[in-house]
């Protein structure tokens, strides 16, 4: 993936990995946003980001997003030189830090190391650093597997797992949407995240109410009161009735969603 908002610069490097031989490349993308958007779709095993990017997100806030879901790869590319920036950059996981302008052999010699680094974390398996993020990240969860901390709108806001009636897709504008009870206002508060569902429904995998019923939309079992189906078809289930919010579920989601539920 390529994350450069100089456009010429960009396409210089999408020319440059295509001679190299790298065939399946995202990008290039301007922000770290659309770059995180497209993760929904499909993650990068190795990202080539500029620090100073078009939007709100830096370079490397966007390492600690993307390693955050899975492990990447990242190759820095920057034109700033201070201390600051190279400090920041140290406490990101990375291949190479690299100064602009660059020469094809730095370019080509960071994207080896990475591939090299690539090809031993899928032979060998033992303690790689992925499988140690994500032990960390269970060891979390055992602190407190009863909330998350959203980031939603430049802030952090606290969410009971219980409280969370439905998740929401943002069709055609990436990221999703959560739909809380608020039992103090007595109505439901939203709030909006860069994440999709196929990252949050890894994220939230070890809270068991939650569960994907189609492309657009997880729900919380737990707020489900009327399954709408036709009795005459076996194992039909077509709509979900939570609270105010009718739901429907997806053909190929309608196994995992019958499973969860106790059935009479």
């Amino acid at each position: 993936m390529i994350v450069e908002d100089q456009a010429v610069l960009a396409y210089d490097l999408l020319d440059r990995l295509k001679e190299y031989g790298f065939n399946q490349l995202m990008g290039p993308f301007k922000s770290g946003e659309k770059a995180l958007i497209a993760c929904n779709e499909m993650m990068p095993n190795i990202a080539i980001l500029d620090i100073r990017l078009a939007g709100e997100m830096n370079g490397i806030q966007l390492a600690k997003e993307l390693n955050l879901i899975s492990e990447v790869f990242i190759i820095y590319l920057t034109q700033q030189e201070d201390e600051k920036t190279f400090n920041a950059s140290v406490e990101t996981d990375h291949i190479a830090f690299i100064n602009k302008p660059f020469t094809n052999n730095e370019i080509r010699s960071a994207l080896l190391r990475a591939v090299k680094q690539l090809d031993l974390e899928q032979t060998v398996k033992p303690k790689s650093k992925k499988v140690e993020k994500q032990s960390e990240i269970k060891g979390n969860l055992k602190i407190f597997n009863d909330r998350i901390y959203l980031r939603s709108a430049g802030k952090k806001i606290r969410i009971l797992l219980d409280d969370i009636i439905l998740i929401t897709s943002n069709k055609g504008q990436g990221g999703a949407e959560f739909i809380v009870k608020n039992k103090e206002e007595h109505q439901n508060k939203k709030y909006v995240t860069s994440h999709g569902l196929n990252v949050l429904e890894k994220k939230l995998s070890f809270y068991p109410f939650l569960v994907r019923v189609s492309r657009f939309n997880t729900v919380n079992l737990k707020y489900l009161k009327l399954i709408d189906d036709a009795d005459h078809i076996e194992n039909s289930l077509k709509t979900l009735d939570l609270e105010q919010y009718k739901v429907k579920v997806g053909d190929k989601y309608r196994k995992q969603v019958m499973d969860k539920l106790p059935i009479i």
